[in-house]
Parts: C-alpha cells; sequence; structure tokens
C-alpha cells in the first residue's frame, strides 16, 4: 500500500446530495477546480443540501491529536462560492449521521465526543439558522447509518456503543411526535459503517460494516417498515465497511471499502439485482478504497474518489460491461470527507484527512461532455457597416451537462467580429440541448477576414473553436441621373481623313479548372490526434492521446444514423448522426494514436 497515512480513524458516513449551483461560482473546464475552503479543518464530517441550494457543513473533528470533535457548522452558498457561520450545535460530534427531513429541516443524531459515543439529537432549522434539541435515541452510537423513509420517518442502524463495539440495534424516529421508538427485532449481524440505501418498495436494504473491531461482515439483510422487522439476504462475495452503497435503475452498487481496518482494502464492487434479490460480480475498480465516495452522475456514470488521489468512472451501460477507467485525480489525497451532486452535473467534495491531518478543502469536479457548432459564414458585407447578427448553435452531444465559462474572438482579424448576445456563458445546457451565440461582422476595408470564436467548456476534447469568415467589399454605384435636355444644333464641321487600321487585340485568358466533384454518397472524415497531461504516478503514469474526428456526410440523414470510425482493424471512436444533419464531431482517449487508414462507416 503505497499510502503514508498511519494513523486509523473511524470512516465518517458520507453524504451523496444535491444542491443547485448558479454562474458565479462555475467552472468549465472538465475536471477538478478547488473552491473556496471553509473557516476551519473538518473530518468525519456530514454536508446536506439544504432547500434554498445552501449545503450545511456540521461538526466533524480537527486534525491534531487528540482529534477534538467539533460543535459548529457552516453553509456555502453556491450564488457567490463563499461559506459564512451557521449556528453552532449545543454538543460537539463527529462520525454522527445528518438526515434531510421533509420540512427542510436537518436531523443530526448521535456522533462522537471524545471516547464516548452519543445519544443526543439536535434539529437545525435553516429559517431560524439554529438549533432545537431533538429527543434522544434509546442507546448512543457513532458511525452509524441513516436513513429516511417514505412515511417520512428516519431509521438509524447499528454504530458503535459507548464501549466502541458494533450494535445490532435499530432505532425509528418520528418528527412529528419527536420520539424515538426501537426496531422490535436486532439485526442478524452487527453493524458499524455499514452500507444502506432504499429500495423502490420503501424497505431498506442493509449490509456490511464492521461486526467486530475492525472486521468486516459481507452478510446483507432487508428492513420492512410494515412489519418493523429484519429479513436475510444473501450475503455479497466480499466483506466490506467504510463503503458507498449507490442506487442506479434496477439496482445497488457497493464499491470498494475496509475488510480489516486500513491493512486490508478492497477494490472490487458488487451489483444487488432489486428484482432477483441476489449480489453478482461487478468490475473491480484500478485501486483499493475505503472511508471514499461515490456517486452517480447524471449521465447514469458512477464516479468513485478517495483513498488515493486518484479517481475513477465507471460507464453506465450494461451493468458496467466497459469496466472502471482513469481520469483525473483530485487534487490531494482524502478520506472521511463529505461528496455532494450539484444539480448542474458536477460534484463537490467537503473536508477530510489525510488521515495524519484534517483539511478545510473544497474541490469540485466537473463531468466532461462534447459539444458541436457549424462554422458561421457572414458572406459580403459593405466595408464600413455591420451584418446582420448571426446566430451560432452549440449542441451538447455528450451525455453531461455542458458548461461555457466564456467565449473569445482570436486570429488575425479577430477585431471586425464581436460577439453581441451569448446564451451560453454561465448555465448548464443539458445533453441533446443548444445555446447560440450571436455575431456581426464589420470589415474595415475590402477583401477576406477570418477569425476563431472560442469556447471555454467542458468538452472532452479542450475548449470548443469555431471557425469565422467574411468578406469586405466596396459600396456598389450610385443610380445613373436622368438625361439632360438636348442642346442647340452646332454648325456641321469639315470631313476628316480616313485613320488607320488599328491592331488585333490580345486573346482571353483561360478559365480557371473546375474543382472535382466529391465521390457521391461516400462520407468524409478529418482526423486529429493530441497528446494529453499524463496521469498517475511511477508504474501507474500512463499517456493518453486525444483523437477529434470530423464526419461530414454526403446529404443529410434521414435518420439517427451509428458512425464508426476506424484506424485499420481497430475502432476509434462511435457517435451518432442526428436526423436532419451532415457532420458529428467524434472524439476519443486512447492510450496510444490511432494507426493505419482510416475508414468511416455509417449504418
Amino acid at each position: 500500500m503505497r499510502s503514508t497515512w498511519t494513523r486509523a480513524v473511524a470512516g465518517a458516513v458520507t453524504a451523496l446530495l444535491l444542491v443547485a449551483l448558479t454562474p458565479a461560482n462555475a467552472q468549465a473546464a472538465a475536471g477538478w477546480s478547488t473552491g473556496s475552503p471553509m473557516s476551519i479543518e473538518r473530518n468525519a464530517l456530514t454536508a446536506t443540501a439544504l432547500r434554498d441550494g445552501t449545503v450545511l457543513a456540521v461538526g466533524g473533528q480537527r486534525g491534531a491529536s487528540p482529534w477534538p470533535a467539533i460543535a459548529t457548522a457552516e453553509r456555502w452558498d453556491p450564488a457567490t462560492g463563499t461559506w459564512r457561520p451557521a449556528g453552532a450545535m449545543r454538543a460537539a460530534r463527529r462520525g454522527h449521521s445528518a438526515t434531510l427531513l421533509r420540512d427542510g429541516r436537518v436531523l443530526v443524531a448521535g456522533g462522537g465526543a471524545d471516547s464516548a459515543s452519543l445519544a443526543t439529537a439536535e434539529i437545525y432549522d435553516p429559517a431560524t439558522d439554529g438549533w432545537s434539541d431533538a429527543a434522544p435515541m434509546g442507546t448512543g452510537r457513532q458511525n452509524h447509518t441513516a436513513v429516511l423513509l417514505e412515511d417520512g420517518r428516519v431509521l438509524v442502524v447499528g454504530g458503535l456503543a459507548p464501549s466502541t463495539a458494533p450494535l445490532d440495534t435499530a432505532e425509528l424516529y418520528d418528527p412529528q411526535a419527536d420520539a424515538w421508538t426501537p426496531v422490535s427485532e436486532a439485526m442478524a449481524s452487527r453493524r458499524a459503517e455499514a452500507g444502506a440505501a432504499l429500495l423502490p418498495d420503501g424497505s431498506v436494504l442493509i449490509a456490511g460494516g464492521r461486526a467486530s473491531g475492525h472486521v468486516a461482515t459481507a452478510s446483507a439483510e432487508r428492513y420492512d417498515p410494515v412489519e418493523d422487522g429484519f429479513e436475510p439476504l444473501p450475503p455479497m462475495a466480499t466483506p466490506r465497511a467504510a463503503f458507498p452503497l449507490v442506487a442506479l435503475p434496477g439496482r445497488l452498487l457497493a464499491v470498494g471499502g475496509s475488510i480489516d481496518g486500513w491493512s486490508a482494502v478492497t477494490g472490487t464492487s458488487e451489483w444487488f439485482d432489486v428484482a432477483g434479490g441476489r449480489w453478482k460480480p461487478a468490475p473491480a475498480m484500478g485501486y483499493e478504497r475505503a472511508s471514499h465516495a461515490a456517486t452517480v452522475l447524471s449521465s447514469g456514470d458512477v464516479l468513485a474518489t478517495g483513498f488515493w488521489s486518484e479517481s475513477e468512472l465507471l460507464g453506465a451501460g450494461a451493468e458496467g460491461a466497459e469496466g472502471w477507467r482513469e481520469v483525473e485525480p483530485m487534487p490531494r489525497e482524502l478520506a472521511n470527507y463529505a461528496q455532494v451532486l450539484l444539480r448542474d452535473g458536477r460534484v463537490a467534495v467537503i473536508g477530510g484527512c489525510d488521515c495524519g491531518d484534517a483539511f478545510p478543502d473544497l474541490f469540485l469536479y466537473t463531468p466532461a461532455t462534447s459539444a458541436d457548432a457549424p462554422p458561421a459564414d457572414f458572406g459580403d458585407v459593405v466595408a464600413g457597416l455591420r451584418s446582420p447578427l448571426t446566430w451560432v448553435p452549440v449542441e451538447n452531444t455528450g451525455r453531461e451537462p455542458l458548461w461555457v465559462e466564456r467565449s473569445t474572438v482570436s486570429g488575425p482579424d479577430a477585431s471586425r467580429f464581436a460577439v453581441e448576445v451569448d446564451t451560453c456563458d454561465g448555465r448548464a445546457v443539458a445533453p441533446g440541448r443548444s445555446c447560440r451565440i450571436g455575431l456581426r461582422f464589420r470589415p474595415a476595408a475590402a477583401g477576406a477576414a477570418t477569425a476563431t470564436l472560442t469556447l471555454d467548456a467542458n468538452d472532452a476534447a479542450g475548449p470548443v473553436e469555431i471557425p469565422l469568415a467574411g468578406a469586405g467589399v466596396a459600396a456598389p454605384a450610385g443610380t445613373p441621373g436622368a438625361d439632360g435636355a438636348d442642346g442647340a444644333a452646332g454648325p456641321a464641321g469639315p470631313v476628316g481623313p480616313v485613320g488607320p487600321v488599328g491592331p488585333v487585340g490580345p486573346a482571353g485568358r483561360d478559365g480557371e479548372t473546375g474543382a472535382a466533384g466529391a465521390s457521391a454518397g461516400l462520407p468524409r472524415v478529418t482526423c486529429t490526434s493530441k497528446p494529453l497531461k499524463p496521469t498517475g504516478r511511477g508504474r501507474r503514469r500512463k499517456q493518453r492521446i486525444r483523437t477529434t474526428c470530423k464526419v461530414t456526410s454526403a446529404k443529410p440523414a434521414t435518420r439517427a444514423t451509428r458512425v464508426r470510425v476506424a484506424a485499420g482493424a481497430r475502432t476509434i471512436a462511435r457517435g451518432t448522426l442526428r436526423a436532419g444533419r451532415r457532420t458529428v464531431t467524434l472524439r476519443a482517449i486512447t492510450a496510444t494514436p490511432p494507426r493505419g487508414r482510416v475508414t468511416v462507416t455509417l449504418r
């Protein structure tokens, strides 16, 4: 294990939440960026998305021994990208749970302070920015798991008791009555740092967790809120604790986790088939992870982060048949942080530790997508005058939201082209949708003019470049005036001599040869390759090549058409040519540049 971490710290429940983000905090380029940090470092914290779009970060522990618990809270405003203090809790706590209730308040329950597990609970009201006491749980617990049920109650399962032994009990909190009631029967296994997720029928799947000391269990069971009891389920193939359990349509995904503390960590994943009620193997990650996070992105892909700085994506199709692929690493190695899915499709990582030090950091991940825009030709414009407003459509042809941070015009004649209306800047464009940019051309003199409109966006191939062209022409001659009145006839002059015969004029030059016609019905393809920044370190260092291919068909497609570009027998990229379109831009990132004759197939 290459990490230098030596201190084993209990993992916080990692929160996967939704929050709105406005243009003031936009970051267009795909990959990781750094936001404003919190006022203090926090490890083993929780983060909750409130209804007004702000994010509430609560409690945790400081990074210096003896790792004191924190009572303070902070709110992050995505509109300004800044943090402000929120009301402080009545008790300092770490390893607690935070659940957004149906009325918009936040229930914070349990957690640890010093060596004790707390039974107390508090409720945060965003309207007053204050805390009030809630009824205490029947048992003190930390590193437990909480799930909001369909009827508005909160189920809390397992955790560590005040004696630091894992628990097999569960409790239900009723916000209407402000009361906790114990679940009528115990779980089949003791569990701390377990995974839990709400199933479509309203029951709750509970899997894994620490069963004894730091040793994990593979067992799983289902809580039925109607029967108020637990039903055993088939176990996972691998014991795991301190892992994320994420929900996708018709299935759950258990990702990584600790088998025995941080001395034995797994990179395996497993699917739980909701209809079949059983576990089956999922692709393994490239890195072992524990006390980490996984998030389902807008496209259905799964982003796994943490434990290492390296991040990985699992494709949504065919149960992840393509496997995990490495993406840009986080700015630092982290564990025990909070991870938040934003409504614009980005992911925020808050706090955490390495785990010798805790950090106040906020990191933002922007998933890559793809965009397509046609060249803009302004035609002939009289020198000194402005062209009509010309609109350039920018289509999101990818599977994640498209963010355009800014648009700039560059090139030899950039001053002759101006962006006057930009509906793309600062907003998320959904997959399959378009935004528009309006430009004008004002030539200073006769002659051709060219420039490039560049969009800083989260396109996988980098900034989107759109060619601009126009021509300045002289003003046309004015209309001749009316003929004047005939003057009086003058006297006839004498007849002059006959002049000599003039020479024969030169022969006219030959006309230019016409351009060769394109082969009827055959598509054209143009591909370029560019090396990207290597990822990983040491033996894991990998070179990546970005290849961009533009395919143009002989005529517009009459229906959605699959496009395949290959170099020799190797497929470079695939995509879809939309009905009514002639062009499509395909992009791919590979380990080596394509070699051999490039061909394109439409079907």
